[in-house]
């Protein structure tokens, strides 16, 4: 009996996360319908002194709907970048990085937020050490469609190890801008539609990068044309190929996945098995419990002939059927890495 910690939470092949910058209203209730409507998430990218002017509650309500999630683009979007060394000070790229993250986590405590979006997609050596210290993750802008072999840099707050096999799963980044055609005259919905294929068939992670919705909010991308895009997104998570995930969603898994280790003790009617997440990653940050918790999807070879497989954890009873996969079962099982031994059974 053999048994995997797959790359993507349930099995599938890709991840995909669809990014939203500035914190716009009407953008953000537009995408709650549609994530409503084709059963995705995404993340929206604050610049958080829209949470100080007094509308923490509005984007409480926003957030609270289930479908997106905060992450920070700052506080006020300032260049990051060597080109405006006015603002490479100690107090302004605190009070940009960290002090952006100190507000979400004020005005928004029910959410954890790993991911710094940066403002106008690069940043100088300076800021690096402060963004390492803060988040788990940082979003570039490279876009993919223009230039694949920089696929390493969509992603661009790595591991200081360097990047292994799954790191930051092969990311093919976009920009989501059909809209703004003069300047992006290769994006349309039909390239991005195709882009998010070749993502899947590749295994990779798809990060979308746009505005807004709607006229009036720096519109990128109109309701049709992202529709369009979330039917294709359901259509391959249908087919269990593809995780539509929100930013931190996919940062914890990916990190939970790099440092927690697979223990496997087979019995005559199943298994015992316990994933033990490391306190720290190996690039240094903490990987607290209370953060890193979602469930990493385990891949148990079973037997031949038998319904599934069967296991509790957290006092939640578990149950789901065995899939045939190139003549060999498999169930797979959703884990959380907290050090416990999951008993599973097999269902004759």
């Amino acid at each position: 009996m053999k048994a995997e910690i797959m790359k993507v939470k349930g099995g599938a092949r890709a991840i995909a996360t669809m990014t939203f910058d500035d914190g716009l209203v009407k953008t953000a209730n537009t995408l709650n319908e549609l994530c409503e409507r084709y059963g995705c998430r995404a993340s929206l990218m604050m610049c958080t002194y829209k949470l100080n002017d007094g509308s923490a509650e509005l984007w409480r309500g926003i957030f609270d709907k289930g479908y997106l999630n905060p992450e920070s683009h700052s506080r006020y979007h300032k260049y990051l970048t060597p080109s405006h060394p006015e603002n490479l000070t100690e107090e302004i790229m605190k009070e940009e990085i960290e002090d952006s993250l100190s507000d979400l986590k004020k005005y928004l405590p029910r959410y954890d937020s790993l991911t710094f979006g940066i403002p106008y997609s690069s940043y100088a050596p300076e800021a690096y050490e402060l963004l390492y210290r803060n988040y788990y993750a940082a979003r570039g802008g490279i876009c993919v469609l223009y230039n694949e072999s920089a696929r390493g840099k969509v992603q661009s707050l790595d591991p200081k190890s360097g990047n292994r096999d799954g790191d930051w799963y092969n990311p093919y980044g976009i920009r989501m801008m059909p809209e703004k055609s003069q300047v992006y005259p290769m994006i349309t919905p039909d390239a991005i539609i195709e882009h998010l294929d070749r993502c899947v068939e590749r295994e990779g992670w798809f990060l979308s990068v746009a505005h807004g919705t709607v006229e009036g909010e720096n519109l990128d991308i109109t309701v049709s044309d992202l529709a369009r895009i979330m039917e294709r997104m359901q259509y391959h998570a249908e087919h269990c190929d593809l995780w539509v995930a929100t930013y931190t969603d996919a940062v914890k898994y990916i990190r939970e996945r790099q440092n927690t280790a697979l223990a496997l003790s087979a019995r005559e009617d199943g298994a015992d098995i316990t994933l033990t997440m490391a306190d720290k990653t190996e690039d240094g940050l903490p990987l607290p419990a209370s953060v890193f918790n979602i469930p990493l999807t385990v891949r148990l070879e079973l037997p031949l002939g038998v319904r599934g497989a069967e296991w509790t954890q957290g006092g939640e009873k578990h149950t789901v059927p065995a899939r045939l996969e190139n003549g060999v079962a498999y169930a797979y099982l959703d884990i959380v890495p907290d050090g416990t031994s999951v008993t599973v059974s097999i269902v004759k």
